[in-house]
């Protein structure tokens, strides 16, 4: 088996189907197999799956066991010599994966490969992080723009990069038994780049390869999922922090909350007040009260 194609599920049935349908009419040239680990799903993914694609390996959690753990039970399951690591909102085209697998095969010194992220209209999507940092992460609380800020880069040509995003990620399952597997501390958000920075510690490349391109979704939530989607930001940046600069970096981050809080209540009202600036101020104070959420145990 050369290549095993892991997506996590939790409620996408629509994407899931059109994912998985791309999969089998582009990917060629490849013996492959595809495993779905569903976190149990009520929108009738699981019998979408087993009944349109009855060669997918289905695996049917019995609880949201989020992206990091879901993606190990699929992964201690592979069979395959390379694992692909895909998001259910996105679409194939032009046999990306056997280019990908390709590439790794001629270039036994690249571990991880990233293709490129498309939005549906063709047009590039931001998807490589670079380096984490506490520096970074701070530029990107006030300066986001600076080319070190910790966020997502939009990358157009072949090249080494730190942090690509895991909505799909080409890696060679030694690099998972050298490094070991996702790190299930982070529920959702940011396992990929805590895995990127320990593959990167052990001297594993990780490319940027643009010859192959896939589409990426990025859906619009409801408003209790886009409230559910950022608790579980702000709780990942808090593990990663913690893991990687202790009691230093959480102090860091109660500033940054403090900040925020005042921010949001008393500096962009005054300024909306006094400039007619227009801010999407709720949206500030939901983040505020989330990243402050993380400090108080207190419900957002």
């Amino acid at each position: 088996m050369e290549l095993s194609i892991v997506i996590v599920n939790w409620n996408t049935r629509e994407c899931l189907k059109r994912c998985l349908a791309s999969i089998y009419e582009y990917t060629s040239g490849l013996d492959f197999e595809v495993i779905v680990a569903d976190n149990n799903s009520s929108d009738g993914s699981r019998d979408m799956a087993g009944k349109d694609f009855p060669y997918v390996n289905l695996i049917a959690n019995a609880e949201n066991y989020g992206f990091s753990k879901a993606n190990n039970i699929a992964i201690r399951q592979a069979k395959g010599g390379y694992i692909l690591i895909l998001n259910p909102d996105t679409e194939i085209r032009n046999n990306a994966f056997g280019k990908m697998v390709s590439f790794l095969e001629q270039n036994k010194d690249v571990g991880i490969l990233a293709p490129k992220l498309i939005f549906p209209d063709g047009s590039l999507q931001e998807s490589v992080v670079p380096g984490f940092s506490l520096l970074g992460f701070l530029a990107n609380e006030f300066f986001p723009g600076l080319p070190f800020s910790f966020n997502l880069k939009k990358v157009n040509k072949m090249r080494l990069v730190a942090n690509p995003t895991a909505a799909c990620l080409l890696i060679r399952k030694e690099v998972f038994e050298k490094i070991g597997l996702f790190d299930e501390d982070f529920f959702v958000c940011y396992e990929d780049v805590e895995f990127t920075e320990r593959a990167s510690k052990k001297k594993i490349k990780a490319l940027f390869f643009p010859e192959a391109e896939v589409v990426h979704y990025k859906s619009q939530s409801s408003k209790r999922d886009y409230l559910f989607s950022l608790s579980c930001e702000e709780k990942s940046i808090f593990v990663l922090i913690k893991k990687y600069y202790g009691r230093f970096g959480i102090c860091v981050l109660f500033l940054s909350a403090c900040f925020q809080l005042v921010s949001a209540y008393i500096f962009m009202p005054i300024s909306y007040f006094l400039f007619k600036r227009p801010r999407d101020i709720s949206y500030f104070k939901l983040l505020a009260r989330t990243r402050w959420s993380q400090f108080t145990g207190c419900e957002v």
